[in-house]
């Protein structure tokens, strides 16, 4: 019984790990969005303004499915911190959400390394950087 109760739980938490990510997390707003270019393997979003004090992000696709790859977060200061993803995102849904160290701190762009898996146009694809502050 004890057997089959972990078995249990550790199947639903896998499963629960697996399930793609359709909504973005409480608290976090959109403060740039840029549209894909399929001829690149990364988009550069410049954040500008009042939105640039950021605690953490999470990008959003939408249009298409993408792979991405990596999350590169760029400070005003220019250090710059990665985050692996290595996942597909289907439309409409986010990576995980990354806290940034250093505990709301001036950000000045956020890129995201992609690989497109099926074939699009231009302007199809959008990725939407939300953020908490």
């Amino acid at each position: 019984m004890l057997l089959r109760s972990f078995v249990a739980l550790a199947s639903a938490a896998v499963i629960a790990g697996c399930a793609p990510r359709n909504a973005v997390t409480p608290g976090f707003a959109v403060v740039e969005t840029a549209a894909v270019d399929p001829a690149r393997t990364s988009e550069r979003i410049e954040i500008e303004g009042a939105h640039r004090r950021l605690r953490s992000v999470t990008v959003m696709v939408t249009g298409r499915r993408l792979f991405i790859e990596r999350v590169s977060v760029q400070y005003s200061n220019s250090d710059v911190i990665e985050f692996a993803v290595d996942e597909r995102v289907e439309a409409g849904g986010t990576t995980r959400a990354f806290d940034l160290p250093g505990n709301y701190r001036s950000v000045r762009a956020v890129e995201v390394s992609y690989r497109a898996e099926t074939p699009f146009a231009r302007g199809l694809v959008h990725l939407h950087v939300y953020a908490r502050r």
